[in-house]
């Protein structure tokens, strides 16, 4: 069930780039690697919940091109209706690097079983 978070989130933003976990395996750009920080939460009857940190980091050569696509991804976050899932957005930052725009969005996930 953890990885369904991942899962999860990949899905809703099928087409917009493509998705790495932790590293990524891209010849170009732009790209979209991410990682979670997965917490799980039991009671003597077993688990009852995962909460997870999702940071979502775009990679582009274009500063535009970056935005739109994390603005995309944020579209696409926010439209989940899957009550299985609280989704939500805790922060975002830019910055560049050698020519390369990075985008952090960073959201709070709760998935409960």
């Amino acid at each position: 069930m953890i990885e369904s978070i991942g899962t999860k989130l990949t899905s809703l933003c099928e087409g917009i780039l493509p998705f790495y976990l932790s590293e990524a395996d891209a010849k170009g750009y732009p790209y979209v690697v991410y990682r979670q920080d997965v917490q799980t939460f039991r009671t003597k009857d077993g688990v009852y919940k995962y909460t997870a940190e999702s940071r979502i980091r775009v990679y582009s050569k274009d500063a535009d091109e970056a935005m739109e696509k994390a603005e995309a991804i944020k579209a696409a976050l926010d439209a989940n209706t899957d009550t299985a899932f609280v989704i939500r957005q805790v922060q975002e930052t830019k910055d560049c690097l050698e020519d390369v725009w990075r985008i952090d969005v960073v959201y709070f996930v709760k998935q409960t079983s």
